[in-house]
């Protein structure tokens, strides 16, 4: 199976945490800026959760295909988690991704202290949860999702 631009981003996040094999200075630089890491490994987990979303709720409006202004842009993070909801479990998954959204806006944003590994790995664990959930759903699940969405509007 080729792998979706969502698992791209999820592969990079992951790689962010990986142990570098180098000269000393190589790896001396690299966990120089490992809170650097810690944070884009987050936001590209995030990113990977909201590009399954996109591209599972895409596809299924002709509008949105024709038209890319009429598919939703304005708060389009909240208005995923809403959209979400629709499917089984949707509630607690819609948690998650809140969680992880709020997580990735502290990472991107919020810089009053470092991060810690054992923090990112716990995201990176919801993100890997939500992205094996998203990849379970049935299409008519994507399709309870994507009406929800259109319902909410451009």
């Amino acid at each position: 199976m080729r792998p979706t631009e969502a698992d791209n981003f999820f592969h990079v996040a992951d790689a962010l945490l990986d142990e570098l094999d180098g000269s000393p200075a190589e790896v001396a630089e690299w966990e120089a800026c490992a809170n650097a890491r810690y944070r884009a490994a987050i936001s590209r987990a995030y990113y990977a959760v909201f590009l399954e979303i996109k591209y599972g709720v895409l596809p299924l409006r002709d509008e949105w295909l024709r038209a890319s202004q009429t598919f939703p842009r304005h708060q389009v993070h909240r208005r995923f988690v809403d959209a979400i909801r629709a499917v089984p479990d949707g509630h607690r998954l819609a948690r998650d991704l809140n969680q992880l959204s709020k997580s990735r806006n502290a990472a991107d944003y919020v810089w009053d202290a470092p991060y810690h590994r054992t923090h990112v790995e716990q995201e990176l664990k919801v993100a890997r949860r939500l992205l094996g959930e998203l990849a379970r759903l049935t299409a008519r699940e994507w399709e309870r999702a994507a009406d929800r969405l259109a319902q909410q509007g451009a």
